[in-house]
C-alpha cells in the first residue's frame, strides 16, 4: 500500500530537529544560569522578610502580653521565646513562639545585640542593634532594630 500524503508532509527530517535541539540548548544555557541566581537570591530575601516579620510579632507580643519576648539568633536560625524566669535561655514550659532556621546557603554574618539576643520589653522598646543575613560576601541585607523597636531593613 502506498503512502497518499506528499513527501514534504511525512515528518520532520533530522536537520530541522538537530536546530530544534540546538536552539533549545541555547536558551537553556542562557536561562538555567540566570533561575539559579534568581532562585539564590529569593531565599535571601525569604529569610530576611521571615525574620522582620518574626521580629515585628515579638515587639506586638511583647506590647500585649505585657511580658518581656527575647530573640536568640545563632548563625543558621533564630528562636523567639517568653523568658519566664528571665534566664536568657528557653526552658520547656515556657512560651516558644518562633524556631526557625534559615534557608540552605543563608546565613547571620553579623549580630550587634548583646549576646546576640533582642529582648522587647512590654512597652515595645528593645536596645538598638542589626542583624546580617547573607548569603556570600556580595549578597547580603541588615535589619535593623532601633530603641524605639522600629524594625527596618536595608
Amino acid at each position: 500500500m502506498k503512502n497518499s500524503l506528499p513527501r514534504s508532509c511525512s515528518g520532520f527530517t533530522l536537520i530541522e530537529v538537530l536546530t530544534v535541539v540546538a536552539i533549545v540548548a541555547i536558551i537553556s544555557a542562557i536561562a538555567i544560569p540566570n533561575y539559579i541566581e534568581w532562585s539564590r537570591a529569593a531565599k535571601l530575601r525569604s529569610a530576611v522578610n521571615d525574620l522582620t516579620s518574626d521580629l515585628a510579632m515579638a515587639r506586638l507580643r511583647a506590647i500585649k502580653g505585657g511580658a518581656p519576648v527575647k530573640v536568640t539568633f545563632t548563625t543558621d536560625g533564630y528562636m523567639v521565646f517568653i523568658d519566664d524566669n528571665n534566664n536568657n535561655v528557653w526552658d520547656s514550659g515556657e512560651p516558644l513562639l518562633r524556631n526557625k532556621q534559615y534557608p540552605a546557603g543563608v546565613i547571620m554574618s553579623e549580630c550587634t545585640f548583646t549576646a546576640n539576643r533582642a529582648i522587647f520589653q512590654r512597652t515595645g522598646a528593645s536596645k538598638a542593634g542589626e542583624i546580617t543575613l547573607s548569603r556570600g560576601a556580595n549578597q547580603q541585607n541588615t535589619i535593623f532594630v532601633n530603641a524605639v523597636g522600629r524594625i527596618r531593613v536595608q
